[in-house]
């Protein structure tokens, strides 16, 4: 059987992903840049000018695009990345494309985040198979069509909370989980008054006036950014919203 890892060369550095990824796999492939490239590159240029030391949260990291392409911009001011991902084998991926790209200033975290700290039933899928695997959903029902069912065989990953972390300049959170995003919210809120960071947050699967509320009780502008929740910091939304977006 043909593996279903192969490195691409894409504008972030050589890339593992899975052959089969009908998603991410197909942009990087096609035009060496992720799907969601202009989002990345805004992620960039605010760690670019970022405050040394910097720190980065990319939670769902997939194939881990955001944090290894911001990793080698906070490298020389002692800045860090750290990546979230509960499927061991995308998980296994980015450590790999790490490797590849002789990255040291990010760390991979096999878990899942939210609100508790407790065991979570990751579904199984088949590697060999197209799918989109950021797509994959949490708990008991799939509510995105996939191109395939869950496989009978499943894992128990452990769920933390960020806050218990005690991550100290963090700069920017992207979080993009699949409709846990409220629960990963819950469990930042004292990192996130703390640092207050800008924070991209996927609402197509989660309740989006809870995220607005979120936000706006701790001095946030909100901004829609196609599937995405731009967060920024009262104080600084004039200055660092995207004018596309104002």
């Amino acid at each position: 059987m043909v593996s279903y890892s192969i490195i691409l060369p894409t504008i972030y550095g050589d890339l593992i992903v899975n052959r089969h990824d009908i998603n991410q796999t197909n942009a990087l492939l096609k035009t060496g840049a992720a799907h969601d490239a202009e989002k990345i590159a805004f992620a960039q240029n605010i760690l670019r000018h970022a405050p040394k030391p910097a720190t980065f949260l990319d939670i769902g990291g997939n194939f881990g695009v955001y944090g290894i392409g911001c990793a080698p911009i906070l490298a020389d001011g002692g800045g860090q990345v750290h990546i979230f991902e509960a499927q061991k084998v995308l998980a296994y991926m980015i450590c790999g494309s790490l490797a590849l790209n002789s990255i040291e200033n990010a760390t991979v975290h096999h878990v899942c985040v939210g609100d508790t700290v407790t065991e979570v039933e990751i579904p199984g899928f088949d590697y060999h198979r197209e799918m989109n695997f950021g797509s994959v959903e949490f708990g008991n029902v799939q509510r995105e069509r996939l191109h395939q069912d869950r496989q009978p065989a499943r894992e128990m990953v452990k769920q933390v909370r960020i806050d218990d972390f005690g991550f100290d300049h963090v700069r920017f959170i992207k979080v993009d989980v699949e409709g846990m995003e409220m629960n990963v919210l819950n469990g930042a809120q004292k990192t996130i008054e703390k640092c207050r960071p800008i924070c991209q947050v996927e609402y197509l699967k989660s309740d989006v006036g809870a995220i607005h509320r979120f936000f706006t009780e701790r001095g946030y502008k909100l901004a829609q950014w196609k599937e995405d929740a731009l967060c920024i910091p009262e104080e600084e939304a004039a200055t660092l919203l995207p004018p596309e977006l104002r």
